[in-house]
């Protein structure tokens, strides 16, 4: 018995637990990296763009094509969006959008009616609610 605990390792014993904590290390890091990444970046970051040069008026309305995107770390499974029409600095428009869910770069074309022509009054979007999975 006393023989084989004072027995020395082999050189192959040694390569392979220093590979193993190797491994275990750099998993470590990674996980660690990884979660830095998440706490630092905007877990709810949605952008909504509009595509204003692809407008359509069809009688005293206007077509304005929208995309919103999920550039944030989490999937999202729901959201809700406002859009509001301004003239200068006075709201003459809102409505609402419902995202039900978006995943990581994901996306969601849609199209925004609106009674006010988007190349005389600006358009903009605001977050009013997350839900994450």
């Amino acid at each position: 018995m006393r023989s084989n605990a004072a027995r020395r390792k082999s050189t192959a014993e040694w390569v392979t637990l220093s590979l193993s904590l190797l491994v275990v290390g750099a998993l470590i890091v990674v996980a660690l990296v990884e979660e830095s990444h998440r706490q630092e970046g905007d877990a709810g970051g949605l952008q909504v763009t509009f595509d204003t040069e692809r407008v359509a008026r069809r009688g005293d309305s206007f077509y304005v094509p929208y995309r919103v995107l999920n550039t944030g770390s989490e999937a999202i499974s729901s959201a809700e969006i406002w859009i509001e029409v301004f003239d200068g600095e006075r709201v003459v428009q809102s409505a609402e959008i419902n995202v039900q869910f978006l995943p990581l770069q994901g996306r969601q074309n849609g199209i925004f009616v609106t009674t006010h022509d988007p190349e005389s009054h600006a358009l903009r979007s605001r977050i009013e609610s997350l839900q994450f999975p």
